[in-house]
Parts: C-alpha cells; sequence; structure tokens
C-alpha cells in the first residue's frame, strides 16, 4: 500500500520517460511490495518553486519523498527503512543521497479508501 509522493527540485522540465516506474520497483524493493504494491506519483519542480532560508541552498537539487504506509513500524524500524530507501531513490535518480529526504505521513490504516474501500 506504500504511497510515495515525490517532488524532483531541478530545472522544471518534466521528469525522464520511465523514472516514476524507476522509483516504484526500487521502491517496492526497499519496502517488501507485491506487484503493483507501492505507487508513485513524480513531479518535477523548478527552481522558482524551491527555496530554503538564508543562502544555503546553492543548487543542491534535493528529491521530497513523502509516504504514506498503512503502518509505519517502530522509529528504529523507519530509521533503516528511510535510509534504504533514500539509497535506492538517489540511485536512480542520480541524485546524492544527502539529498534525499523521506518525510513519512500518519499512518493510512483507518484513514486511506482503496476504490472507496476502507483500508483497516
Amino acid at each position: 500500500m506504500p504511497i510515495l509522493d515525490i517532488d524532483l527540485v531541478g530545472d522544471g522540465a518534466p521528469p525522464p520517460e520511465g523514472l516514476a516506474r524507476q522509483i516504484a520497483d526500487a521502491a517496492g524493493n526497499v519496502l517488501g511490495s507485491e506487484p503493483n504494491g507501492t505507487w508513485v506519483r513524480l513531479r518535477s519542480l523548478s527552481p522558482a518553486e524551491y527555496a530554503e532560508n538564508g543562502d544555503a541552498y546553492a543548487g543542491a537539487h534535493p528529491v521530497l519523498v513523502t509516504i504514506i504506509k498503512a503502518d509505519l513500524g517502530t522509529p528504529d524500524e523507519l530509521a533503516i527503512e528511510a535510509a534504504a530507501l533514500a539509497s535506492a531513490i538517489a540511485e536512480v535518480t542520480g541524485r546524492d543521497v544527502e539529498h534525499v529526504h523521506v518525510i513519512y505521513e500518519p499512518p493510512g490504516r483507518g484513514r486511506v479508501a482503496f476504490g472507496g474501500e476502507l483500508l483497516r
């Protein structure tokens, strides 16, 4: 059930063809998903649509990954998973892993419905 919303900060050009699938496959491997079990929505952000306070940005082109899962697990499990997910996404996107940021949403169980069917 993992759903990843990914924002690629770059020049604003559309992502390369097939990149969403490559990310979904890489994330699915990390998350142990069955086929069709990990969903990815991918968007590009131009430099005009992204900022960091002060002058620290310097064009690092971060990848912002927001993930919703049915259940989260322990903080230790999330730390291991986040590191593996960041590494896999960095490899597929050609970005440095230190610029891949993973944000976990609250658990989806009881608040996400697929085809109108609430995940219980």
